[in-house]
């Protein structure tokens, strides 16, 4: 099974594919979602994997070379990976001066409790199936900039976004899509992850990109690299 994750503010939204069937599953904690996904070929998930030791300008070599591949209207998508340290900030102030001297925006203080239960839960052996993807790159890697020439959260972006996911994945998804319940109230989520399915379909056939090209550990030896 290929599996792509994204956080959806009520839990790990997974979307996965086998043998041409769907489906999508939400786990209250990534500690549930991997216990439950053991038999998966890869997850390629929205979360940063791989922390720093001190804050950095603008995140780790893998975030710089993110935002390279993206067009500059969309590099900003590729929020900066906090240092291991700075997961311990209680408020926006103590992330700052934690993760110095690169500081901390309101954005990446937001995705902390995210990032941390996935540093938590993660271990390199883990990262032979699990690995750190990006919607936005996969987008743009499936569709060009047409793709993602508008926000995802306005209307023009989720059809431009659906439109590329309806060519890339095919009449089983579209089919799975348009019968699924629910599915507006997490329209936006389940279209990134279902991105991240077809970058880990990549992954598997061996044609997926990397951000950087050659990947760099962090002091816990977890890789630091984005697959699109």
């Amino acid at each position: 099974m290929l599996i792509g994750v994204d956080w959806a503010r009520i839990g790990w939204l997974a979307v996965g594919c086998q043998e041409g069937r769907w489906d999508r599953w939400l786990f209250a904690s990534f500690e549930e979602l991997l216990e439950a996904t053991q038999e998966a070929r890869v997850l390629v998930v929205d979360v940063p994997m791989g922390l720093p030791k001190r804050g950095t300008p603008g995140g780790r070599a893998a975030d710089r070379a993110a935002r390279r591949i993206l067009p500059a209207e969309r590099r900003s998508t590729v929020f900066p990976t906090p240092s291991r340290r700075a997961l311990a900030a209680r408020d926006l102030a103590e992330g700052q001066r934690l993760n110095a001297p690169a500081g901390m925006n309101r954005q990446v203080f937001a995705l902390l409790p995210q990032i941390r239960e996935v540093d938590r839960a993660l271990r390199p052996e883990l990262q032979t199936r699990i690995w750190e993807g990006h919607p936005e790159l996969s987008f743009f890697a499936a569709g060009g900039w047409p793709a993602i020439r508008h926000p995802k959260r306005t209307k023009p972006g989720r059809l431009a976004r659906l439109e590329v996911l309806k060519a890339r994945l095919g009449a089983g998804w579209q089919r799975w899509f348009e019968e699924l319940p629910g599915r507006d109230s997490l329209l936006a989520d389940l279209l990134d992850a279902s991105a991240l399915v077809w970058t880990a379909a990549r992954l598997a056939e061996g044609k997926a990109g990397f951000a950087p090209e050659e990947p760099a550990f962090d002091e816990r030896g977890l890789r630091m690299q984005i697959v699109y």
